[in-house]
């Protein structure tokens, strides 16, 4: 079986309208994506080191899950994405900025 590419696409400017992205590589069949923490985690703090703030809102949006999936999707990833929060929070020190609001939005096919 071939490997599953994952990627985390994010904007890094004010009006969304400029954009990075990180990918990687896993397990085929694996629905959840395994790197999400540590690439949500990347992708605060390049934010935050570009625009001296950090995130007020996040909107995620996911495809390529299985509709028997979505709830085990939305627990694991939501998890990592607050465990990241959490560590960034904690490791640079951020009192006075609450963490990000998310928005979870799974992308259906039909």
């Amino acid at each position: 079986m071939k490997p599953s590419i994952t990627s985390l696409v994010w904007s890094y400017d004010e009006y969304a309208t400029r954009y990075a992205a990180f990918t990687g590589v896993q397990h085929p069949r694996v629905e959840t994506i395994e790197g999400l923490r540590d690439m949500v985690k990347r992708a605060i703090i390049a934010f935050g080191m570009r625009n001296r703030a950090s995130p007020k809102r996040i909107v995620f949006f996911r495809d390529g899950v299985s509709e028997g999936e979505f709830d085990q999707v939305l627990k694991i990833e939501l998890g990592a994405m607050r465990a990241a929060f959490d560590e960034v929070w904690t490791e640079r020190k951020i009192i006075k900025d609450p963490k990000p609001k998310v928005t979870f939005i799974v992308v259906g096919k039909r």
